[in-house]
């Protein structure tokens, strides 16, 4: 006999319809080196972040992965923004920085 949370867990389809949407893209495996918890917030993130997009503008064509990549560029801007001012930084790296 199981308990009743399980049976209520069980009866609760968003919750493998979530795991689903997060095993296509996946951010923790990308991201090994943080800790696991950060991972599955970005992957909730990235599905509330489409479900939302989708309910503001319908009409819009936007994948997952490329909103995921919106969401990965927002976090690492600001760092990305005081390392790109650093004056030691080689020509290569300052580059790059610029590139994007």
């Amino acid at each position: 006999m199981k308990p009743e949370i399980v049976n209520f867990y069980m009866k609760k389809g968003g919750v493998h319809i979530t795991d689903e949407m997060c095993s296509v893209y996946d951010v923790s495996r990308i991201c090994n080196h943080w800790p696991l918890r950060i991972c599955y917030l970005l992957n909730t993130a990235g599905i509330n972040d489409s479900i939302l997009y989708h309910s503001v503008f319908p009409e819009k064509e936007m994948r997952r992965s490329k909103l995921l990549e919106d969401i990965g560029m927002d976090l690492v801007q600001p760092q990305w923004d005081i390392r790109s001012e650093l004056p030691n930084l080689n020509k290569k790296d300052k580059k790059s920085f610029t590139d994007t």
